[in-house]
């Protein structure tokens, strides 16, 4: 079994995400508690920025995950998946140094469109 790291433009794009989120908490017109009181054009111009950024994410990760899968498929005969219940695993902590939202959650759904795979459930 091979483990595959993330892309690095994938790492460099969340970088940068968290740095528009700061800058995007300091923008607009705020009260005394901080909340949002009136949206200004660089709190616009910021948020579309972040809402750009977050699509670069999503079109990194699914060409990841399509070049994973066709690699696996094309190198291997036959692949099983199985049907885990991953929150379960997570409350127990068996899946170490993982969130379900990293790259490799819908890999089963993507797979079952390429030829030559089988899938198995438990």
């Amino acid at each position: 079994m091979r483990k595959t790291d993330a892309p690095r433009p994938l790492r460099r794009a969340l970088k940068r995400l968290r740095r528009l989120q700061r800058k995007l908490s300091r923008r607009g017109v705020r009260d005394e508690k901080g909340r949002l009181i009136e949206r200004t054009k660089n709190y616009e111009k910021t948020r579309l920025e972040i809402a750009r950024l977050h699509r670069r994410i999503r079109n990194i990760r699914l060409d990841f995950l399509h070049k994973l899968t066709t690699e696996l498929v094309r190198t291997h005969p036959v692949i099983a998946i199985e049907d885990l219940d991953v929150r379960n695993l997570l409350k127990t902590g068996d899946l170490p140094g993982t969130s379900p939202t990293s790259a490799g959650a819908p890999s089963g759904r993507s797979s079952k469109r390429k030829p030559s795979f089988e899938a198995c459930g438990s």
